[in-house]
């Protein structure tokens, strides 16, 4: 999507505490490079318009291995983190604004 080119070289994060790994996508698309990632946890956004929508999430959570998704940057309603809960086999934790972390 125009909104996130390669060019701008924006990033993700991976990163492990004790013995679980991580994935914090950022607002992005679907990107081969997701392939390379290897995680337990998954935060990817699912919102659609601006970033991956629910079935390139889904296909994200698969392409880095993840176990539990965190579907971020949903869009205002609970619809497409839902459709993400619906297509992923894994675990999906839905977080409520202002849920103490």
């Amino acid at each position: 999507k125009r909104f996130h080119p390669l060019e701008s070289e924006w990033l993700g994060y991976v990163f492990t505490l004790g013995d679980v790994t991580f994935y914090h996508s950022g607002d992005t698309d679907f990107l081969e490079a997701m392939n390379q990632i290897r995680c337990d946890v998954a935060f990817l956004p699912c919102e659609g318009h601006y970033t991956m929508g629910p079935e390139d999430a889904v296909r994200a959570a698969a392409a880095c291995h993840a176990r539990v998704v965190v579907p971020v940057h949903w869009g205002g309603t609970r619809e497409n983190a839902e459709q993400v809960k619906e297509l992923f086999d894994g675990e999906v934790m839905i977080l409520e604004q202002g849920m103490p972390s």
